[in-house]
């Protein structure tokens, strides 16, 4: 049976606190491989804040080529309208009936995820690997709450604290400043020469 982690994301940029987390799923959890998911068109986000699908599709594409156990996938954008997790692993499921799918969310999803829809289908579809991304002492406690709650094995990520956010990328490119060595090289490129981010 395969095992294949699920990191999804805007990724709007995707940059490299997105890639240590993938990398750290794999090593940890003895991945086949962590399949990069960019979503569809979030309604809470106007078009000015995300660029196109194809466009982050092909920063994911940029970011990871060359790691053969990272692979992009456009399962979500080959979908119209908004995307639920719920139905996305469904799918997933009915396609690859033989997959076991490791479905990464960080601590600070624990909060919220009871408001996500139909949260009991999501952790019998798949494993929930909780990406801790802080010193968070109570952290243990508070997915062992989340495995009573809602029945399941819940298994915490550990990852390096990595302060980098897209938003923070997509601001420095609007004023100017560096963003190197915040996503990778190729993704840098991408950016300034489709002039991305600079309004």
């Amino acid at each position: 049976m395969d095992r294949i982690g699920i990191l999804g994301g805007t990724f709007n940029p995707i940059h490299i606190g997105h890639l240590i987390l993938a990398e750290n799923a794999y090593e940890q959890y003895s991945l086949d491989k962590v399949w990069i998911m960019p979503s569809g068109m979030p309604p809470h986000k106007s078009d000015l804040d995300v660029v196109s699908a194809e466009v982050r599709s092909a920063m994911v594409k940029l970011s990871i080529a060359g790691n053969r156990h990272l692979k992009y996938s456009g399962f979500e954008l080959e979908r119209s309208g908004y995307i639920y997790t719920v139905e996305t692993l469904k799918l997933l499921k009915d396609k690859y009936p033989d997959t076991e799918f490791n479905f990464i969310i960080g601590e600070d999803s624990l909060d919220t995820f009871d408001k996500w829809r139909m949260p009991e289908e999501i952790v019998k579809l798949a494993k929930i690997l909780v990406a801790v991304r802080s010193n968070e002492q109570n952290i243990t406690e508070k997915v062992n709450k989340f495995n009573d709650f809602f029945k399941c094995d819940a298994k915490i990520l550990n990852t390096p604290f990595i302060d980098i956010s897209s938003n923070n990328i997509r601001k420095r490119v609007a004023e100017g400043k560096s963003i190197k060595y915040m996503v990778t090289a190729d993704v840098e490129r991408y950016i300034y020469n489709n002039g991305l981010y600079q309004y």
